[in-house]
């Protein structure tokens, strides 16, 4: 059994813009190693604990998958590099929107480590693609919260599939 000797850093930061209430600009980065050859004696390639949801809210009230809704992949042979902006028109709703640039940290043929989408890298591009996503939320009514993600990921050429794939999550809760 190899030894491991991943590594991984996750960074970002959100600025309020001041005179522009309720506004809010994201900026972040991650990024977890990977390895061509985890045969090799060390294996390289950082994997998550399990223990993970990969989800928050940046300024808003609504939780996402900060790493995309569509492609949400893990923190494993991978970069992303995320911008966003946020708008709270009003106390208890909120509009996110986000941009994710993906890019293998070591180009192989496999599956995305936890991805939602289930299709292989051909190892020829380490260029995963890009996902752009829309996050709703509206808890203004006593008791229910409303919220709608929209998700749109464009492959990039580690996919032989140039087909673009798109998420949809509708909810209502209502507390008793």
């Amino acid at each position: 059994m190899p030894a491991l000797l991943g590594r991984a850093l996750d960074l970002g930061a959100t600025y309020r813009v001041p005179g522009a209430p309720g506004v809010s600009l994201t900026v972040a980065y991650a990024y977890g190693s990977g390895d061509p050859d985890p045969s090799g004696g060390i294996d390289r390639q950082f994997r998550q604990t399990g223990l993970h949801d990969n989800t928050y809210r940046y300024n808003g009230v609504e939780d996402f998958r900060y790493y995309g809704e569509t492609l949400d992949p893990d923190l494993s042979n991978i970069e992303i590099f995320t911008a966003g902006i946020g708008i709270r028109p009003t106390p208890r709703s909120s509009i996110d929107l986000t941009y994710h640039r993906y890019r293998q940290n070591e180009a192989t043929e496999d599956d995305i480590p936890g991805a939602r989408i289930r299709a292989e890298t051909n190892g020829e591009s380490r260029d995963i693609g890009q996902g752009v996503n829309l996050i709703l939320g509206y808890h203004e009514i006593e008791d229910v919260r409303l919220r709608a993600k929209f998700g749109w990921f464009f492959p990039g050429n580690a996919f032989d599939s140039q087909d673009d794939a798109f998420s949809v999550e509708l909810g209502i809760e209502r507390g008793f």
